[in-house]
């Protein structure tokens, strides 16, 4: 993403040109591409959930996908647990990511593990000290969760190693801060990448919400009963329940 530049990308309007850098340069922050601000959100991610590595997807959803597409008994089908209340989008990755499905009905609150892969999502929760070692935990920066950025995910993770591979899995195979002309493509990745000013917006979220006098400020905003019963559509129909 070396080079990016915000505007203009085009023949534009300047007042169509997104606030959100420049905004973050007036608090303070420095940085002199904007793809530097991905790095700066992740290691702000990480201080705060204690995860060892932050890899920053466009959505929840594919976030939960390539951690099953890539983590989870790589090569081989595995049936997966899912709560049979909770965003649709979850069973889909799973499927999506070569995985079959049982549901089970169990309530949740905040985040559940999706057994037996060390996948955990955890769209509803955002909180100090949430990672736990030894898991892939799926963020969620949709409009209505805690950082609400309007669209965005995120991977926490032990592995250098496999951050590293996200980091080009969510751009084409591309490493960040090196144009692609300059770079070794080696495998071929997906668009699932944040955009340096969602990432910019989620700094100044978390700054905001860091000031807050509120003690629910890092409450859980819901659970398995905030969704509908997957099992009453057709597509959701063929898996085991249990």
């Amino acid at each position: 993403m070396s080079g990016y530049n915000a505007y203009p990308l085009g023949k534009w309007h300047e007042q169509w040109k997104r606030p959100e850098l420049d905004a973050l340069k007036k608090r303070g922050y420095q940085f002199n591409d904007p793809s530097e601000v991905l790095t700066i959100f992740e290691k702000r991610l990480a201080d705060f959930t204690g995860a060892p590595e932050v890899v920053l997807t466009d959505s929840c959803t594919d976030a939960l996908f390539l951690c099953f597409k890539y983590f989870v008994e790589r090569n081989k089908s595995i049936p997966i647990s899912v709560p049979k209340h909770t965003y649709l989008s979850v069973p889909m990755a799973i499927e999506m990511a070569g995985h079959s499905i049982e549901f089970y009905s169990w309530p949740w609150v905040g985040d559940y593990v999706l057994d037996p892969a060390k996948v955990v999502d955890a769209a509803m929760r955002f909180r100090p000290r949430m990672h736990s070692k030894g898991y892939y935990t799926c963020l969620s920066f949709q409009y209505k969760k805690r950082v609400p950025i309007g669209k965005g995910g995120a991977i926490l993770l032990d592995s250098k190693e496999d951050a590293d591979l996200l980091r080009r899995l969510v751009y084409e195979g591309r490493g960040r801060g090196l144009p692609y002309a300059q770079d070794d493509i080696q495998f071929p990745g997906w668009n699932m990448y944040m955009t340096p000013e969602d990432a910019a917006r989620g700094l100044i979220i978390m700054d905001d919400i860091a000031e807050m006098d509120d003690p629910h400020k890092y409450d859980d905003v819901g659970g398995s009963g905030n969704y509908t019963d997957l099992i009453k559509f057709t597509e959701f129909q063929k898996e085991r329940i249990r």
